[in-house]
């Protein structure tokens, strides 16, 4: 006859009572782990290579599985290992997820012999519950329970109340929050928990969270007592004892926070948008930083490294109170030390970056406004008056010199619609006296043809200036500050009450001549004329290069950018203007004029927007006299001539006409010898180096025929070899052009 598990005892006295609660650590992840294996629960991980429906297990007297010969082994931590060895066998398996299961597993047991018995009966508790059959002895056996057994725990969990998800939660964390000292927590999952039907394991534990909550609550009133009596340092360390004792109650840590305590200090910086906190070089981390704002303390970051923090989240308008808590490690949330306490700070950030400035009676002030802002209030002391402002900046005018300081405050509203202010800041600036303006500004050229007489009105009581500026002029009315002026030449200066001086600039000079008034280095731009002094045209030089044809040259009038040139030639006037590039390229001005005489003048140009022009005088002037040119050539008049040659003379004088052009110079042949069988007889240089051939003057040559006269080249008074040279004599040499036949014409040998 089968015999099962009490059946001498009967089965009310011989079940035990069922674990409660498994009572692992972090026994969740065990089962994440055993369900990616695919495993109903802890015992289905003893049996690797069993079928499901092959697999059979003791749980009620401790955790067995079958041996050979209807043997029942013991499942201990070894049995574990040979067990893990085996799945780590089988192809395809996650070892990984092998390896930190059965890790678990040995965790378990080196803490608790019993502890995978617990994990397994907690498991087939919760899965009987909920099986569609309910807790029947069948149901027991599909989960692999020994038939011997299944009567018996189908009987023992039938008689526990059904476990809730709420339940099972509270369960499967309860000993987590113990061994995190998180004695509220824990306390919660034991009231969810209920009834424990007898699992004493479960309720000692309940017992000393009980027992040590009540005791870090005494301590509590402990520490209040010892601060009555003026002894706080020993009030601290209660506190701090309650508040390691109990990691999440409120009491303890609120109590630890509200402490006065003298240690280091958490340094805080309002920024536009946040709090910046940093507490480097006095402790060591782990951390918890946390927040007070009406009266509440909020837990900013449950645990930090950092030794910095930036709070994006401080309520706007609020005073807010920042301390940090020093933990035990990263995994251990208990309160190691005394915590940092930051002083007390009203989150309304002011204006960032203000800048203010003077200018004539008005005062400017520019900022960077907080982002979450409403809006500006400035006010104007002495006498708290309102200043009309912008969220950025304001200007207040209409002011007298004198000091002035100013309040700006930022408008903030709260999460609860009340209105506040920032603490605001202070500016001062002062407004100071600016130069009476100039109202006007004239300019004529004095007497002596080089000066320059600069007359003006208003300035009253400033320095006038007269500025050349040769960059881009500030606005008529504009006020600067002295250093504010752009690159510039002064001038003159003309000292206060006067109102004219006199100016000398040097020829050449183009600029634009600005008056300024200047009181305590602060200028007032005035009005502005443009004042040019052309240079004179030099050295000017003309010459015939055709009869038709002239080349003029000059040096260039300074930084003048064209001159006009214009002459006079029957009875006509005509004018060219050439520029600057122009005249450089070509090498100079070249012109069609006439044969006449021709008078010439060069100046520059000046200006079309020049107000004042101080001319350089007449310009410069040449004269060009009319085109004349003589011809000669030396014939042989017959093949029994011998040495006799005729000398044939024309004149190219096409105004001859005209009275006032004159006569002809005189022509003078002069032979002078040398040289050597090798080299030539040199040219006579002038009409005295050499013996005078042939003289003939200019009335006989312009009479309008030409001229022939003999003479024998054996007869000059000259030994050949020699060489014969024409020269002009008299008035109008100079201008007259000789034309000579080839040089080796002139050769007598």
């Amino acid at each position: 006859m089968p015999q099962h598990f009490g059946h001498l005892l009967g089965l009310p006295a011989a079940v035990p009572a069922l674990p409660a609660a498994p009572l692992v650590p972090r026994v969740n992840e065990l089962c994440a782990h055993q369900r990616g294996l695919k495993l109903r629960h802890a015992a289905d991980a003893l049996f690797p290579e069993t079928p499901i429906g092959s697999r059979r297990f003791r749980v009620l007297d401790g955790l067995h599985r079958p041996e050979r010969g209807r043997h029942w082994r013991a499942v201990n931590r070894r049995t574990l290992n040979e067990t893990r060895d085996v799945w780590l066998a089988l192809p395809g398996i996650d070892r990984s997820a092998v390896t930190a299961l059965f890790a678990r597993y040995d965790q378990a047991l080196a803490a608790d012999p019993m502890a995978l018995r617990r994990i397994v009966l907690y498991e087939l508790t919760v899965l009987l519950q909920q099986h569609p059959r309910g807790c029947a002895p069948e149901a027991a056996r599909e989960f692999g329970v020994d038939p011997d057994e299944c009567e018996a725990l189908a009987f023992a969990v039938r008689q526990r109340p059904r476990l809730t998800a709420e339940g099972r939660e509270a369960a499967e964390h309860i000993v987590d929050a113990w061994h995190l000292g998180e004695l509220r927590r824990a306390h919660t999952h034991a009231t969810r928990i209920g009834d424990t039907g007898g699992d004493q394991r479960l309720d000692a534990l309940i017992r000393k969270i009980t027992q040590r909550r009540a005791a870090a609550l005494a301590s509590l009133t402990e520490a209040d007592r010892l601060e009555r009596i003026g002894r706080p340092a020993d009030a601290a360390a209660q506190r701090l004892r309650a508040a390691r004792t109990a990691v999440d109650e409120n009491a303890p840590v609120t109590a630890l926070l509200r402490t006065p305590h003298d240690g280091p200090r958490i340094r805080a910086r309002i920024r536009p948008d946040a709090v910046d906190l940093d507490w480097s070089g006095h402790t060591t981390g782990p951390y918890r930083l946390v927040r007070a704002s009406s009266r509440r303390w909020t837990v900013l970051v449950p645990t930090l490294d950092a030794t910095a923090f930036t709070d994006d989240t401080a309520p706007l308008g609020e005073r807010v109170h920042y301390a940090v808590l020093p933990l035990e490690g990263p995994a251990d949330p208990r309160v190691r030390e005394l915590p940092l306490h930051s002083a007390p700070l009203l989150f309304a950030p002011d204006v960032d970056q203000p800048h203010i400035t003077d200018a004539r009676a008005r005062i400017t002030a520019a900022w960077q406004p907080p982002p979450r802002a409403s809006d500006t209030i400035v006010a104007r002391h002495p006498g708290g008056h309102p200043v009309t402002s912008t969220r950025d900046g304001f200007t207040d005018g209409d002011l007298a010199p004198g000091e002035y300081h100013y309040t700006i405050c930022c408008h903030y509203r709260t999460a609860s619609g009340e209105d506040g202010l920032s603490p605001g800041i202070t500016l001062s600036a002062t407004v100071h006296p600016w130069p009476d303006p100039i109202t006007s500004l004239d300019a004529a050229p004095a007497g002596d043809g080089g000066s320059v007489n600069a007359v003006w009105s208003g300035g009253r009581g400033s320095e006038v200036r007269l500025l050349d500026l040769p960059s881009r002029t500030p606005a008529e009315g504009t006020d600067l500050l002295l250093d504010e002026l752009p690159p510039h030449r002064i001038v003159a200066s003309a000292p206060v009450a006067r109102g004219s001086t006199q100016l000398r600039p040097p020829r050449g000079t183009r600029a634009r001549l600005t008056a300024v008034s200047v009181l305590d280095g602060r200028v007032r731009i005035g009005p502005s004329i443009q004042l040019e002094l052309p240079a004179p045209v030099e050295r000017l030089t003309v010459r015939r290069e055709a009869p038709d044809q002239v080349h003029l040259a000059f040096d260039w009038p300074g930084d003048a950018a064209r001159v006009q040139v214009s002459w006079e030639q029957y009875g006509h006037q005509h004018q060219q203007i050439v520029t600057k590039s122009a005249y450089l390229t070509r090498g100079g001005l070249r012109l069609e004029v006439g044969t006449a005489a021709v008078r010439f003048r060069a100046e520059a140009v000046v200006l079309a927007d020049a107000d004042v022009v101080i001319p350089a005088g007449a310009g410069a002037t040449v004269e060009l006299p009319p085109y004349r040119a003589i011809s000669y050539e030396l014939l042989k008049p017959g093949w029994r001539a011998g040495s006799r040659r005729r000398v044939v003379l024309r004149a190219e004088y096409p105004n001859r006409s005209d009275p006032n052009e004159g006569d002809l110079p005189e022509f003078v042949l002069v032979a002078r010898a040398g040289g050597t069988k090798k080299l030539p007889p040199p040219r006579p240089r002038n009409p005295a180096d050499g013996v005078t051939v042939l003289r003939v003057s200019g009335v006989e040559i312009g009479d309008g025929d030409p001229v022939q006269r003999e003479i024998d080249l054996a007869a000059t008074g000259e030994s050949a070899p020699y060489t014969l040279r024409a020269f002009l004599l008299g008035p109008h040499a100079d201008s007259t052009r000789l034309k000579e036949p080839p040089h080796e014409r002139l050769v007598v040998r």
